[in-house]
């Protein structure tokens, strides 16, 4: 997996119009974590704007998504900041 910053994960998604990723607290990633998963968003840009997609299909706003991912899932042991993992390709 490749790690992104915020900025080119969101350029990858209006370049492919859509693309899947997995968001990790920053002291989490795919290779050093046995208890806690990513969570995978599905981002497709529309006119310039990152919506995420959920599972019942209904967008939000990726900004907000990520607002709600940092309040349940960063704290001080797991990290406090978002991480950005896609595919590589």
């Amino acid at each position: 997996m490749k790690k992104l910053t915020k900025s080119q994960l969101i350029a990858l998604a209006k370049k492919h119009g859509k693309i899947k990723a997995l968001l990790f607290p920053s002291n989490c990633g795919p290779s050093n974590t046995t208890w806690v998963r990513g969570v995978d968003v599905d981002i497709r840009v529309n006119d310039g704007t990152a919506f995420n997609f959920m599972p019942d299909g209904a967008p939000v706003l990726f900004e907000a998504f990520l607002n709600s991912y940092m309040v349940y899932y960063c704290n001080a042991e797991l990290g406090r900041r978002v991480h950005y993992y896609v595919e590589e390709e």
